[in-house]
């Protein structure tokens, strides 16, 4: 088993040079894993969270470089402004950060076959939505991603990926040009009864276009 990480869409990113203006005088080290934010920035005792590190650079009155280590989670917006000028942030080795929250592999539990279910509420995770809006092609995704070992992983649905690796779509059977009174295949309704107690089921489709989705 791997530990994974759920992470919002898009707000992965490994971290590299990130420059500020000014020449690096003093350094400050913060590392996710091994650091303590009670100690005092030093390579030898390094500081754990970058909003920690970021307060020690600007209390240094100096140019700062902050030497960045480990997987950093961001759990509230990490905001650079102009009090941060001359702070430079450097990646050493493995660093990257991430507003992700990481999934321990004990909270993975056998469901059915070979799927493992997991409860999420103790991690304080929001798992975000879809909404449609009037406009064409609008559907706004503020759904949450899962990560295994930094690949994105697919959310379960129906139909799913054919064996020629293509999506599949079901195909309305009767309904106006104005995308009401839909209708689908008949041997819809046995799978659509099994999702009778689901209390998130979210429906995307072309309902009117066959190019503007919602």
């Amino acid at each position: 088993p791997h530990p994974v990480s759920v992470c919002w869409a898009d707000c992965a990113m490994r971290v590299g040079w990130v420059l500020l203006g000014g020449c690096a005088g003093a350094d400050v080290h913060v590392h996710a894993q091994l650091g303590d934010d009670g100690a005092d920035g030093s390579a030898d005792a390094p500081l754990r969270t970058l909003h920690a590190a970021q307060a020690a650079a600007r209390r240094a009155g100096q140019p700062v470089t902050v030497h960045v280590r480990g997987s950093h989670a961001l759990g509230e917006t990490l905001a650079l402004t102009e009090e941060d000028s001359g702070t430079r942030w450097s990646g050493d080795g493995e660093a990257a950060v991430h507003g992700g929250v990481q999934v321990p592999v004990s909270l993975f539990k056998p469901w059915k076959g070979s799927i493992l279910q997991a409860n999420l509420t103790g991690l304080g995770i929001q798992l975000g939505e879809l909404s449609g809006t009037p406009g064409l092609g609008q559907c706004q995704n503020r759904k949450s991603d899962l990560y295994l070992n930094s690949a994105k992983m697919t959310l379960a649905r129906y139909p799913n990926v054919g064996s020629d690796g293509l999506w599949q779509f079901l195909l309305a059977e009767e309904g106006t040009s104005a995308g009401t009174g839909l209708t689908f295949p008949s041997n819809l309704s046995a799978r659509a009864g099994n999702w009778s107690q689901e209390k998130d089921l979210w429906l995307h489709g072309y309902w009117k276009f066959d190019w503007a989705d919602g």
